[in-house]
């Protein structure tokens, strides 16, 4: 990424839309700041300012409808 996202820390879930609804969530478990980032899945370089690490993807049953978007928001409902 080319920023830092303000308010997201380790342990946080980022969560992705797909065809208006939340599908899927990932928790963060490292932010790398200043340093490119080689996958060792897909064998690709990542760069940019900032590298989330993520995984334990899940399946989210989240019945808001949401319009896409790239970048971040922020949790805006209650659990």
């Amino acid at each position: 990424m080319n920023r830092i996202p303000k308010k997201l820390n380790i342990g946080d879930r980022v969560y992705f839309v797909k065809h208006n609804k939340i599908d899927s969530s990932m928790k963060v478990i490292d932010i790398e700041i200043g340093q490119s980032k080689l996958c060792e899945v897909t064998n690709r370089l990542w760069s940019g300012w900032c590298q989330l690490l993520i995984n334990d993807m899940k399946d989210e049953n989240l019945h808001f409808k949401v319009k896409g978007f790239q970048g971040f928001r922020y949790k805006w409902w209650e659990d």
